[in-house]
């Protein structure tokens, strides 16, 4: 998690956001939303968010690639892409957990909470579904705003919608010690990053 760390770090320092926008998340998606070029057919949004979520949370390394930051870059700045609210709003809330994981801070669980469900409402409203990352970090979100049975019930369905999903595979696992659960993740995926932070053996 480390080199994630840092990776996203060094994307991050080409966009500065500012504290204020942690304070009010909703006004701030739809000044943003306001000036994004919308376009529900055109996926790069969606792709680049996958695409984050591979590197970042489903390879066993954890680490964002090279390639992807950079995709990213590319997409934010240029003036021709579409939806570009949704990245920015995705980057907002990045910024935020990865700036107070490098410090050893527990994040803003409020804060989490209102950015997760706006960046959902916000896919939903062009794509029509919820990115697997936004479930992982609803889930995440919940937990730490001390809502432990919203946190079970969105991991239940993002399973539904993603059932190879580690990241969600593993913390439904911490929740309910299934062994067969247990027993997939040992034999399927042993060198996970996060199977191995949370010492499933």
């Amino acid at each position: 998690m480390k080199i994630l760390l840092i990776n996203l770090l060094l994307l991050l320092s080409f966009y500065s956001f500012s504290q204020s926008i942690s304070n009010n998340f909703q006004k701030t998606a739809n000044e943003v939303k306001a000036q994004s070029k919308i376009d529900k057919n055109d996926k790069s949004a969606l792709n680049l968010i996958e695409n984050f979520y591979n590197d970042a949370l489903q390879s066993d390394k954890g680490e964002l690639e090279a390639k992807t930051i950079n995709k990213l870059q590319a997409f934010m700045e240029s003036e021709s892409s579409k939806n570009k609210h949704l990245i920015t709003l995705f980057l907002i809330y990045q910024e935020h957990i990865t700036e107070t994981a490098a410090k050893g801070l527990m994040p803003d669980s409020r804060f989490q909470v209102i950015a997760t469900n706006a960046i959902e409402k916000e896919f939903k409203n062009i794509y029509g579904v919820t990115p697997v990352i936004i479930y992982i970090y609803k889930a995440e979100a919940l937990s730490s705003d001390k809502k432990s049975e919203e946190a079970k019930d969105i991991v239940k369905r993002g399973l539904e919608n993603y059932p190879d999903s580690i990241p969600l595979k593993v913390y439904k696992y911490l929740d309910t010690k299934d062994e067969n659960l247990k027993k997939d993740l040992i034999l399927n995926h042993p060198r996970h990053w996060l199977v191995l932070q949370n010492k499933i053996i």
